[in-house]
């Protein structure tokens, strides 16, 4: 799920390279020069005759310390302008301020490749590059996540105040289905009080209403290679979801209404002689009622086995009613707490503080998924209602 018209960008590589987090664990102060770039060491000036030849790379930093239990927040930038990919940052502070020196803090790019509107992946790159001899530009990836850019929708198109056919759906969280009661008119006006009131300088006769409830039921692969060398010097092992291996379950109810009009207007020519042109039009509005996300254990053939998070004993399965991540996103879940300013026209981006005992990388990854590939305003863009451009009623049903 994506911009129609978007293009790949490639991050700059910071001059400091922040050391990867363990499992669950947050890594050292920001302002510590861990490992410096060799593109960056490479382009330094020869030393003068007579002296000591330095090592052509930097020492081998000291071994990571875990501080298991802690939290890291960042913030999740895009980018270039029209770009799919994003780079995480770990000074929120310092690139909701617009400095120039943000690239410094540089931690994560959120790499995504694959054909636009059919499979495709995302990456979670570090920024220790030069390891794939086919793509020098490549990172380590931490995280995998492979998924369809263009998921599929289940819907049905009745009258308004019909009843209402439930969709094959299998919520794993405690969320209430409020999707328009069973089909009473009072349940369904609220919909079509969304739609636009048509101006009244044109003559406009009203035809006919329906409403369309939709479901989006979309999975994500999430998978973890480790490499055979690290910032650190040492080999990283494949990542486990709290020692598992897991997929993301995304599901969406929602309601669509559209209203068809008779427009009658009125034009006069250079002449002074009066016509009258009638067309079909109507008026269309989508809405999301619930959203649900779940992380599955992939072990379950049946994938119907909610992972929890063995420090709380929470399972991480929540939903959110309503058009909450439009624009801006402000919610708490089981594994991230999200927090964003802004509003229609512009928005600050997003600030994600990961909650303790869950490993940082994967939660970067995940709320890159849920507030970007799969938010509200997304799953709009993507979902197409089966109206006839023109009434009587042509086709109700399932679709």
């Amino acid at each position: 799920m994506g911009a129609c018209c978007s293009r790949d960008v490639i991050a700059k590589v910071p001059k400091t390279i922040i050391p990867d987090p363990l499992d669950g664990a947050r890594p050292p102060r920001w302002n510590c020069r861990i490992h410096t770039c060799p593109e960056r060491s490479r382009r330094a000036r020869s030393p003068p005759r007579l002296t000591r030849i330095r090592p052509p790379h930097p020492p081998s930093p000291p071994p990571l310390r875990a501080y298991s239990g802690e939290s890291v927040c960042v913030s999740i930038k895009q980018t270039g302008w029209l770009s799919r990919d994003y780079t995480v940052y770990t000074n929120p502070e310092q690139v909701l301020d617009g400095s120039n020196c943000f690239t410094d803090f540089s931690w994560f790019f959120l790499n995504k490749s694959g054909k636009r509107g059919g499979e495709v992946c995302v990456e979670l790159e570090n920024f220790v590059r030069g390891w794939d001899r086919d793509n020098v530009k490549r990172g380590q990836p931490l995280w995998r996540v492979d998924f369809v850019d263009k998921p599929a929708f289940w819907q049905n198109v009745r009258q308004p105040g019909s009843a209402v056919v439930m969709p094959p759906i299998a919520l794993f969280g405690k969320v209430a289905l409020q999707w328009g009661g069973h089909g009473a008119l009072h349940h369904d006006q609220r919909y079509l009080a969304m739609l636009r009131t048509r101006r009244t300088h044109h003559h406009c006769e009203h035809l006919a209403t329906a409403i369309c409830n939709f479901h989006m039921n979309a999975g994500a692969t999430l998978s973890s290679y480790g490499a055979a060398m690290g910032c650190g010097g040492l080999p990283i092992p494949p990542r486990k979801c709290f020692g598992r291996d897991v997929c993301l379950n995304v599901q969406a109810l929602g309601t669509a209404a559209c209203r068809w009009y008779k427009v009658t207007r009125e034009s006069t020519d250079e002449d002074g002689r009066v016509s009258y042109h009638t067309s079909i039009e109507r008026d269309t509005m989508e809405h999301v009622d619930v959203t649900e996300f779940a992380l599955l254990d992939r072990a379950d053939p049946t994938l119907r086995t909610v992972v929890t998070i063995p420090a709380t004993g929470v399972p991480v399965a929540f939903g959110m009613t309503g058009d909450v991540t439009d624009d801006t996103a402000n919610y708490d879940c089981p594994l991230f707490t999200v927090r964003q300013n802004g509003g229609f026209w512009s928005n600050d981006p997003p600030c994600v503080t990961t909650k303790p005992g869950v490993d940082p990388a994967l939660a970067i990854l995940l709320s890159h998924l849920m507030l970007k590939e799969y938010s509200t305003k997304e799953i709009k863009k993507d979902f197409k209602p089966q109206f006839d451009h023109s009434p009587p009623w042509g086709r109700t049903g399932m679709m």
